[in-house]
């Protein structure tokens, strides 16, 4: 745990040093934290299809919904998702969409072939390939599902629209910049694109 706080520490501090813009937001803004859902990578996967094309507050509303449709004080596993009906995912808030991912990922967990709980030995461009071929999950999904449940430090969003309304604040833009756009902006902050887009999204909460 040391050793990974250390590293967020010297991210930021590389970070500031590379952006001036950042070195302001970091240092004015709430420490850095991720939600706690390393090795639970269902249930993170499971929290951002909820959080798609939503607000924090929604989301987090919905997820609670969701977590209480589960067994009492057990967590998120396969078996407790596909025991909850497509009725009851519904009138927990999740679109019937959602509904249909939700299941195709459970399906995806409990196929052996796929060796869901292994994905975090593997790259993020196999991991993101792995879940891509899940009907439901595109690239944002498989972006905040290694930003936050395998808590990889070196990924970028670019095509989340809180991030790209950031960056416009940040840079004082005129318009709105493109996902390509914001791909762009964010090869600066590399390795440690996660703290940059974590202290971004803080801006337009």
């Amino acid at each position: 745990m040391k050793a990974f706080l250390n590293e967020i520490s010297k991210g930021e501090q590389q970070l500031k040093q590379c952006d001036l813009n950042l070195d302001y937001l970091i240092s004015n803004g709430a420490p850095f934290d991720w939600p706690a859902f390393k090795k639970r990578p269902l249930e993170s996967l499971v929290h951002a299809i909820i959080s798609q094309q939503l607000s924090v507050k929604s989301a987090s509303a919905i997820r609670k919904r969701v977590h209480a449709l589960l067994p009492a004080g057990e967590n998120f596993t396969p078996e407790n998702i596909s025991a909850i009906n497509d009725e009851d995912l519904r009138a927990a808030g999740l679109s019937q969409a959602k509904v249909r991912t939700v299941n195709a990922i459970t399906e995806f967990s409990l196929n052996e072939d796929n060796d869901f709980y292994a994905l975090h030995n593997h790259t993020d461009k196999h991991i993101k390939d792995q879940l891509c071929s899940i009907k439901g999950v595109g690239p944002w999904t498989a972006d905040i599902f290694l930003m936050f449940g395998l808590q990889r430090f070196d990924v970028f969003a670019s095509g989340d629209l809180g991030l790209r309304k950031a960056i416009r604040l940040l840079y004082q833009l005129d318009e709105l910049p493109s996902p390509q756009q914001c791909d762009v902006y964010s090869k600066k902050w590399q390795p440690y694109r996660t703290i940059a887009a974590w202290h971004l999204w803080r801006t337009v909460d």
